[in-house]
């Protein structure tokens, strides 16, 4: 004998595992995409190239509007127009990731506002600075910042 499940008369507790499944199916999804991320940036020697630093951030807020609109961001931008030689492909995916968690990860009831500057240092180094309002980082943390996949934030805190 064959057990089914009449898909119009599900209980809560059928729906509450459904969710459960979806959400696992995303954080996985998630997590594969993270890897192979990962996988790609750190296998690909630096490509190094002269480009606009200006044009680069308006490319990637270009890219983040949707978002940016969704969360009714301010964006504040002071990049000056400088040619740097950097990997853009690679420096673009950093302005992403933290633009995009400065989007993210800040309490419910706030908007999210990021500022980002640069400036040419008397060394002739160029000194970007990305600035949010979220949620932030305890100093404890910062030891373990740059562990891949390591969250500080479980997703219910944001």
């Amino acid at each position: 004998m064959q057990n089914h499940v009449n898909l119009d008369v599900l209980d809560d507790r059928y729906l509450l595992y459904i969710s459960f499944i979806e959400n696992g199916t995303s954080r996985l999804f998630a997590l594969i995409t993270d890897l192979l991320n990962y996988s790609q940036v750190n296998a690909q020697a630096l490509n190094l190239s002269e480009f606009d630093l200006n044009d680069l951030v308006q490319e990637v807020l270009a890219d983040l509007q949707y978002d940016i609109d969704q969360s009714k961001a301010k964006i504040e931008s002071y990049i000056k127009s400088e040619r740097i030689m950097a990997d853009r492909i690679k420096l673009k995916q950093v302005f992403s990731n933290l633009i995009g968690n400065g989007l993210k990860y800040l309490k419910s009831d706030e908007r999210a506002h990021v500022i980002l500057k640069s400036e040419i240092l008397p060394n002739q180094d160029l000194k970007i600075e990305i600035q949010d309002h979220g949620l932030g980082m305890s100093s404890e943390f910062m030891e373990k910042l740059f562990i891949p996949f390591h969250r500080y934030y479980r997703q219910d805190e944001y």
